[in-house]
């Protein structure tokens, strides 16, 4: 099991932190997300087997920046 936290610009409102939410808990291995636009993180627990490129390919694909 993997704890990934990405710091991510962009999220406005509630609808911004469901949006991550669903499409990240869509990727099979993907246990729990929780995004916070106050925090401006998103953190994940996967399984091992789960890729960060494409946790982060699928937040970019929403219009929201994920920056070091």
């Amino acid at each position: 099991m993997q704890h990934i936290e990405l710091n991510v610009e962009g999220m406005m409102c509630e609808r911004c932190e469901n949006r991550i939410e669903n499409s990240l808990s869509m990727i099979d291995g993907v246990k729990n997300v929780k995004a916070s636009r106050i925090d401006k993180k998103v953190t994940i627990d996967a399984d091992d087997n789960v890729n960060q490129d494409e946790i982060v390919k699928r937040i970019e694909d929403l219009d929201y920046e994920v920056v070091e």
